[in-house]
């Protein structure tokens, strides 16, 4: 094989600080300063996003605003725009599409893009690659940067686009395999996060290198599962077929302004919340049997509902297991975030009807979702949605991106 016929299959996206560098493109005063996206205006809230700026001071996503501004105090802090990012995902995927067809949106900001024929040979995966690097800054701007990543299979794709931030274009060939990857320290592997790690540490696999040298039985028995053996093929460069996705669980979650943080405000929250995912529960054909409530409260406290019943994906249902659920809530705590989610779940195709479902109800469902995605969101609700409908905005999470109509 030459050098230009390399065995690559797959070119993965990853955009570099997105929510950050999307406020950079909008606000020219931002360029160049560390920055910081928040969800809510509030001391007490977190960074969901930072730019690299503000990183090299050590502050990460996740981190409470007041220790950032302590690491650094020329930091700017600016409230998140949800429907601005998606706004420009869009930009970005349909210059994307232009220079080579997604094959899958991952995130917001990854997707992931199948190299066929000869565009898998190097000199032309690397001028894709160029290319679309190029069409983004004329058609989205110059501070809506990505790393790209090039590589035989899915999985390398990724883990190469993370080898070389920001702004990077990494290649791995087949033939440089695995030792390419001794570079590495185990956590950089996706899919080894903290508990895979000490796992590999307590057989005594501290590196790449180490683990490579494990056969595919050895990988399956460390894994417990078909995924062990995934890891092994996907370290030697050859790709799995996808499996189908099987959703488990629909939730929403909601970090509380300073006015919603009593128990009263925060419920009003809470069905709006519920309400949110009902309507996604419906929109993706799945039945709910299970609703988990979480909130979070000051000194990292934490109460945890769970309820069990028959399956729905009723609104008004699944509200009067949350007011049961709510009557134990404890009194007397400051609440900072709120979050519902809907666990085990049935899909359309494992969902049997029973002979007593209300068929009115169905029809009154399908009316309104109807009707919302007509003329907009929360055109119609339950009345007893009314004080928080509107406290809750369309948030993003990392495998869900929300549609513009939902803000």
């Amino acid at each position: 094989m030459t050098e230009d016929k390399a065995d690559l299959h797959w070119l993965f996206l990853d955009l570099d600080a997105y929510f950050a560098s999307v406020e950079e493109q909008e606000t020219p005063s931002l360029r160049g300063h560390p920055l910081a996206i928040i969800p809510v205006q509030a001391e007490t809230t977190c960074c969901i996003a930072a730019n690299y700026p503000a990183k090299a001071f050590g502050i990460q996503t996740g981190m409470n605003v007041q220790e950032a501004k302590m690491r650094c105090p020329s930091l700017r802090v600016v409230l998140a725009r949800q429907d601005l990012y998606v706004a420009y995902h869009h930009r970005i995927v349909e210059a994307v599409n232009s220079c080579l067809p997604i094959d899958r949106l991952l995130s917001i900001d990854e997707m992931i893009c199948r190299l066929t024929g000869s565009q898998g040979h190097l000199n032309a995966a690397l001028e894709l690659a160029q290319q679309i690097k190029r069409v983004l800054s004329n058609r989205v701007g110059p501070y809506v940067r990505a790393s790209i990543g090039l590589a035989p299979n899915r999985y390398l794709a990724k883990v190469a686009a993370d080898m070389q931030k920001p702004d990077g274009l990494m290649v791995i060939l087949k033939r440089e395999l695995p030792q390419v990857l001794f570079q590495l320290p185990l956590r950089k592997l996706p899919g080894i996060g903290e508990q895979m790690e000490k796992r590999l540490n307590d057989v005594g696999i501290s590196t790449i290198k180490h683990l490579c040298q494990l056969s595919q039985k050895e990988m399956h028995a460390l894994w417990r599962s078909r995924e062990g053996d995934n890891f092994y093929f996907w370290l030697r460069g050859q790709d799995t077929p996808e499996t189908a996705h099987q959703r488990y669980s629909i939730g929403h979650s909601h970090v509380l302004s300073p006015d919603f943080r009593s128990r009263e405000k925060s419920y009003e929250i809470a069905k709006a919340l519920l309400a949110k995912a009902a309507r996604r529960l419906r929109e993706e054909a799945y039945w709910a049997r299970g609703l988990t409530l979480m909130i979070q409260y000051q000194n990292d406290l934490v109460w945890e509902g769970k309820a069990k019943f028959a399956e729905t994906h009723h609104t008004p249902v699944l509200l009067k297991i949350l007011a049961a659920q709510w009557e134990d809530v404890p009194h007397g705590r400051k609440p900072l975030s709120v979050s519902v989610t809907f666990q085990p779940l049935l899909s359309k195709t494992t969902y049997t009807p029973s002979l007593f479902d209300d068929l009115n109800q169905d029809r009154l469902d399908n009316v309104v979702d109807a009707t919302n995605v007509h003329f907009g969101k929360d055109v119609l609700y339950e009345a007893t949605l009314l004080p928080g409908s509107k406290k809750v905005p369309a948030r993003i999470s990392f495998n869900r991106i929300p549609k513009l109509s939902e803000f």
